[in-house]
């Protein structure tokens, strides 16, 4: 019987003068009076006696008069009674007169009590209803006092009881506060609460479960109206008691917190099968979590969900807004300690609050207060098991496993290990894993606990050396190593345990001497920011003994593509070194290093964009460093001229300075990499770096072999694109750009490339829309063509209005000007064919426009001509070429272009003739320049000719057979226009006629083009004629020279599913490349899967299974499908496989078809083991599908047989992913 129940029971039995007392401590409780007068009861028995009223209590504002009533017979004209009796009785004056009847009437009706309240307006009736539901869920000492019921061991308390309870502990973290950040997740858990009774929420320590969790059970409760609880005692007797007797029936929710600890939790599960109506909030730490689900799993119907640590940002707006922690360096020093775990950024901030930074220096106290309760009792052994697993994890408790080795040598044995082992996995503190050779594996995943667990063993417990533990470690866990000294420095570093490390630091270095130089290299590499008066010398030895690179950095690849990684060691401690008062010679000593080229490309875009770059804490400084380095590289780069290690390394580093935004990264003290966006900020330093840069860049212009480079590195700093207005966050840095540009730019300097002309073109555009001083100096650098040139340019495809408007005072010699500029740039390749013609053609554009003034467009189209003499390559656009010929005439301009030998524009001018202005050299003109490869057309601009002179098509194609069989590409552009054409076959039929022998060898000779004959025309027309595209294939299979080549040949048969009655056609490809292959099964799966040229409605598993059946019916099992089988979810192989295995009593199948996946989609959590799983149930589901007879007895052991080898590779599986690193 549940709890409400029984002691409705109670009070239903209860005489007068009991209840009478009971009442009294009830309204008292209930109203929070401090004090009481009883009038109708005697004192020191139960007896009750006559009083009006019954008990009284006076208040500075009120005067309560309290009746009890507990007849049952008359029961509404007894309270009626009361009440007026109340109404009567004289009050002290100044006092408002309140009636709280407390009675035992439980029949009372609605319109009853409705006339009772209307007697007074201050009537209040407690009824036996309210005052049962009180009892039960509130003053459980009272029902014990008065009523005698067991209420068990206070197991179960409120969640107001449990939260006040909770917050009077020692820096526990508030769980009554509001819920920020969590909204999403609330709503999914209460959507959830709908479909199961059991919700799940696991993750890591401090992640804000619990709070989550108590939102939950109160919005639950107060939406449903029912009892809330929390399991507030986890172990002991009497929890399952408490559990069962007061859960067992009725409507509730209850929350169990670390329900990892809960000795009830059997008892939980239990009670929520037999009440239905019961919903359970579990809670459990992410290292408990799979332990736990195995009793859940058992139960009810679940939902569990991960949840994730708040961001860092969420985190420190709570702080800021719930804690008032608004100091940087305060927020900064409690996110190191947290680590993602909320509640203990929580119980930093409160501590800070407390003793300011002094207490959060060092997290120990506050980790120590959060941990105790897990860690004590741990013994020695415990602690170094736990302190080594710190660094590395998991270990095997075998040879040759690296903390294992040290463990032994620290004088544990390996019977105590796997005791501690085994103690510490019973204690949630680690996973354990036994492997099938009785090989134990252990883990220690739980991040802050690793922290607390090291510090203690190492400077609590003393129980490790740190020299002793970093030599043991620095070779085989070197990372592992830095992320312990990057704890115990970031998390718990106050002045005596900096100074211990760093005397450490440098015991373990001094005791290096006498190993080899790559191990010393090793430990500097880890050490040298500890230890940096040993890092400087030896960093200063180390470039001293390099010889100089004969290869200049430069040289040595592709600076874009170069991959950045670990700075080496000398080159990170050179970069490293900014205290410029210690270390004053570290920049020139850096410098010397670059000048000499010791270190590789990479290595040197490794240092510029990892600790040379602007970082949080330079950009928001005085940036005396980078000031330092630039000085020096521009006195030796003026100095020394010609090096040009220098002048590339300050080309990049400069361009790294001048950049508006950073994206900075820098690894916290757990290995992690975090990214912040940086904008440099308006300030004097800033401005400063950047001219410093400049002056730099200024220096490579017109001397160095990087003024291409240099300008490109100048160009969005002292210049704009278009004209226009320049934004305001952009204006006050392009401002102090140009004058910095100005100040710098060499005297007489005379631009060389395109790059330093698009330089000085564009910073003239930022002077005019800045208004800024210089403007003529920089135009005057340029010809005034050019600039010309870049106007008519500025437009993608600009309208005729909108050339005419650049255009509309440009005279003859001014359009010759700006086409010898284009020419020049033409010539000098910074432009590509496209871009040269269409300054061509908005030249001609203009000229022809028929509202500007007249030009003699004959004399500049000779102009052009003339300019471009002996030029094949360029060409106008069509309709530019038809709008010249119409004004100074087709044959006129044909003979131009002819007589220049500009080929290109010839053919589109013959192309687009009329055929009266044609002749018959013209055409030999075409096909001489096809013959000789210099001009290729599209096939459907040789049909186009052929419609004004029939046979053109037949003598072009037989003329430009040649290239199409040498060029690469030809082919693909010549046959391009073919797809999507209504006229197919009549359009090859006119061009190659019924010999298909010259088609058929263009086809052989470009069939490994990727683009050639994409979409299967020609495959299919050389088919439908009566050749055989197939084995044209075949026999360019057998003299394939790469497996790359041969693979591309394979897939174009695919083009045979896009023949009549393809799936015949396909199964005719594959009989045919079988024949002559080595390896059947490969060379099928080429063909079948993946495979671009298959239409994409040929159905391939269909096909499969239809040839399967037929082989089987025939006698011939083709035996060269399985591994595209295993391409196919297996779940859809699964009834064809019993449709073909109840045909085949036999078993021909089994060793054909393949029962597993060729590759698998895996979980985080247990790898690919699932999908093992849902291999092993499909598989048994075809067992239990096949015919029953004896025939069919084999076919199910030999599916046993596998089902059992799949059940050992979930087991590898977890093993393995257990080894996964952490």
């Amino acid at each position: 019987m549940g709890r409400l129940n029984v002691i409705q029971s109670e009070l239903k039995q209860l005489d007068g003068g009991l209840f009478q007392k009971l009442a009294e401590a009830y309204v008292c409780r209930k109203l929070g009076l401090r004090f009481i007068t009883t009038l109708g009861s005697q004192p020191g028995t139960n007896k009750p006696t006559k009083g009006i009223p019954d008990a009284h209590s006076l208040t500075d504002s009120e005067a309560i008069l309290i009746p009890f009533t507990t007849a049952q017979c008359d029961s509404y004209k007894k309270l009626k009674r009361d009440i007026e009796e109340c109404i009567s009785v004289r009050i002290p004056e100044g006092r408002s007169r309140r009636i709280v009847c407390c009675h035992l009437v439980w029949r009372l009706t609605p319109e009853q009590e409705g006339k009772l309240k209307e007697l007074h307006p201050q009537v209040e009736l407690l009824g036996p209803s309210i005052i049962a539901m009180d009892l039960a869920h509130k003053y459980y000492d009272l029902a014990a006092d008065y009523l005698h019921i067991h209420v068990g061991v206070d197991a179960l308390v409120t969640p107001a009881g449990w939260v006040e309870r909770e917050e009077r502990r020692g820096y526990a973290t508030p769980q009554s506060g509001l819920i920020r950040n969590r909204e999403k997740e609330l709503v999914e858990f209460r959507d959830a609460f709908a479909r199961s009774q059991i919700i799940v929420i696991h993750g890591p320590s401090g992640s804000g479960k619990t709070r989550l969790a108590l939102e939950l059970v109160n919005q639950y409760a107060h939406d449903k109206q029912v009892g809330s609880y929390v399991l507030s005692k986890m172990h002991g007797v009497g929890v399952a008691e408490d559990v069962n007797a007061f859960l067992s029936e009725g409507e509730a929710v209850l929350l169990v917190d670390d329900a990892q600890q809960c000795d009830g939790l059997d008892a939980v599960l239990e009670t929520v099968v037999k009440n239905t109506r019961l919903r359970v909030v579990l809670t459990v730490r992410e290292y408990a979590f799979k332990h736990l689900m195995k009793n859940v799993r058992s139960s009810v119907r679940y939902e569990e969900f991960f949840l994730k640590p708040l961001e860092d940002e969420d985190v420190e707006a709570l702080l800021r807004d719930d804690y008032e922690i608004t100091n940087p360096f305060f927020l900064e020093k409690i996110r190191k300690i947290a680590r993602g775990n909320l509640r203990l950024a929580i119980m930093a901030s409160l501590c800070a609050k407390r003793d300011g930074y002094s207490g959060i220096e060092s997290a120990y106290e506050i980790m120590d207060l959060f941990y105790r309760g897990l860690v004590n009792g741990l013994k020695k052994d415990d602690l170094t098991l736990l302190s080594y697993l710190s660094v590395h994890s998991p270990c095997d408790l075998k040879e040759n496993d690296p903390v294992y080795g040290n463990l032994l040598l620290s004088g544990m044995s390996h019977s105590v290990m796997v005791q501690r082992a085994r103690v510490l996995h019973d204690r949630n503190i680690l996973d354990l894993l036994e492997g099938p050779d009785g090989t134990i594996a252990i883990k220690f995943e739980q991040l802050n606990l690793r922290d607390y667990c090291i510090y203690k063993a190492i400077f609590e417990e003393h129980l490790i050396d740190l020299d002793v533990f970093i030599a043991r470690f620095i070779f085989e866990e070197r990372a592992k190593v830095v992320v312990v000294l990057n704890v115990l420095i970031s998390v718990f570093g106050d002045e005596q345990t900096l100074s211990h490390i760093t005397s450490e630091c440098e015991k373990v270095w001094r005791e290096s001497v006498t190993r080899p130089d790559a191990e010393r290299c090793e430990i500097m590499d880890v050490l040298h920011p500890l230890i940096p008066d040993d890092a400087y010398r030896y960093a200063c030895n180390e470039i001293d003994e390099m010889s100089v690179s004969v290869i200049p950095i430069s040289e040595q690849g592709n600076y874009g593509r170069e991959a950045t990684g670990v700075v080496p060691v000398s080159l990170a401690i050179l970069c490293g070194l900014k205290n410029l008062d210690r270390y004053p010679d570290a920049i020139p000593v850096l410098l010397d290093g670059v000048e000499k080229g010791c270190f590789r490309l990479g290595d040197y875009k490794s240092a510029v964009e990892g600790p040379l770059a602007i970082n949080m804490h330079s950009a928001g400084g005085e940036l005396r460093y980078e000031f330092k380095l630039l000085d020096e590289m521009l006195r030796r780069a003026i100095e020394n001229p010609d090096s040009r290690n220098l002048q590339f390394f300050g080309l990049k580093l400069c361009e790294q300075y001048l950049a508006l935004s950073h994206v900075s990264t820098e690894a916290d003290e757990g290995g992690t990499i975090r990214f912040f966006s940086i904008e440099m900020p308006k300030t004097e330093a800033v401005l400063d770096l950047r001219d410093r840069a400049i002056a730099f860049l200024c220096t490579l212009l017109g001397v160095s072999d990087y003024r291409a480079d240099a300008a490109k590195v100048l160009f969005p700093h002292v210049g704009i694109c278009k004209k226009g207005s320049v934004d305001e966050d952009v204006r006050f840095f392009l401002e102090s750009g140009i004058k910095s540009f100005l100040r710098a730019m060499p005297d007489d300097y005379v631009p060389v490339s395109r790059e330093e002309r698009e330089l000085v073109y564009r910073c003239s555009l930022a002077c005019e829309a800045l208004s800024a001083e210089g403007r003529e100096k920089v135009r005057s650098i340029l010809p005034p063509a050019y600039f010309d040139r870049e106007e008519l340019m500025k437009s993608f495809r600009p309208d005729e209005d909108e050339i005419l408007s650049v255009t509309k005072d440009w005279g003859t010699r001014r359009f010759e000007a700006v086409l010898r500029v284009n020419q020049g740039m033409w010539q000098r390749q910074e432009l590509d064919q496209y871009d040269a013609g269409s300054l061509i053609d908005r030249v001609f554009m203009s000229l022809l426009a028929e509202d500007r003034p007249p030009i003699d467009v004959e004399k500049t189209f000779g102009f052009f001509c003339d300019l471009h003499d002996a030029d094949q390559k360029i060409s106008l656009g069509p309709v530019i070429v038809e709008r010249i010929a119409q004004r100074i005439g087709w044959r006129l301009m044909l003979d131009q272009m002819q007589a220049h030998g500009l080929s290109a524009l010839a053919a589109i001018g013959i192309a687009a003739a009329p055929s009266e202005f044609l002749t018959e050299n013209d055409h030999d003109i075409l096909i001489a320049m096809a013959e000789s490869g210099q001009i290729m057309m599209h096939i459907d601009d040789v049909i186009g000719i052929e419609a004004k002179s029939v046979g053109f098509a037949r003598t072009y194609c037989a003329a430009v057979k040649d290239p199409l069989l040498s060029r690469p590409g030809y082919a693909s552009f010549f046959f391009q226009s073919l797809f999507g054409s209504d006229d197919l076959l009549a359009f090859l039929d006119t061009c190659f006629g019924s010999d298909l022998e010259d088609l058929m060898e263009i086809y052989g000779s470009n069939i490994l083009d990727d683009h050639f004959d994409y979409f299967g025309v020609l495959f299919r027309y050389l088919d439908e004629r009566g050749a055989d595209p197939i084995g044209c294939l075949i026999k360019q299979l057998e003299g394939a020279d790469s497996s790359c080549n041969r693979c591309k040949l394979i897939r174009r048969m695919g083009h045979a599913s896009g023949l009549c009655d393809s799936k015949e056609r396909v199964l005719e490809a594959i009989q045919r490349l079988i024949s002559c292959s080595e390896f059947p099964e490969y060379d099928v799966y080429d063909l079948l899967s993946y495979n671009e040229y298959l239409e994409n409605d040929f159905d391939v598993s269909g096909f499969i299974f239809d040839v399967l059946e037929r082989g089987l019916n025939v006698g011939d099992v083709p035996k060269y499908y399985s591994i595209v089988l295993s391409d196919i979810p297996f779940k859809d192989r699964a009834e064809p496989y019993v449709s073909l295995l109840s045909k085949d009593p036999e078993g021909k199948f089994l060793s054909i078809l393949p029962f597993g996946s060729s590759s698998y989609v895996g979980s985080g959590e247990e790898g690919f083991a699932s999908a093992y799983r849902e291999e092993i149930e499909i598989i048994e589901s075809i067992s239990k599908s096949l015919p029953r007879d004896s025939r069919f007895s084999s076919h199910r052991g030999r599916l046993h047989e596998i089902v059992q080898a799949k059940k050992r590779e979930i087991e590898r599986e977890r093993w393995r992913k257990f080894h996964e690193s952490i």
